[in-house]
């Protein structure tokens, strides 16, 4: 075993590097077929009402975010404006 002493300058790139791993972007639309899935799990596992009443409240909180995201355009927002 070999311990190895790094420097704060080291200790900062480790960082950097660790931040620019981070997570991929998740859609709304993906989380909510994620938390289906669990809930079919439970289900399949019998004596779940208390575990789907808590996935529930994520599945809601993701759908208000989801709606609350959108926005509607105008259709003359896709051409090009000619002066």
């Amino acid at each position: 075993m070999s311990l190895q002493q790094t420097t704060p300058n080291e200790e900062a790139e480790e960082e950097e590097e660790e931040d620019e791993s981070g997570l991929m972007p998740v859609s709304s639309k993906f989380a909510l077929k994620v938390l289906e899935q669990v809930g079919a799990y439970v289900m399949q596992q019998g004596d779940g009402d208390a575990a789907l009443q808590q996935i529930q409240s994520p599945e809601n909180t993701i759908q208000q975010m989801a709606e609350s995201s959108k926005k509607q355009t105008t259709i003359d927002s896709y051409f090009m404006r000619l002066n």
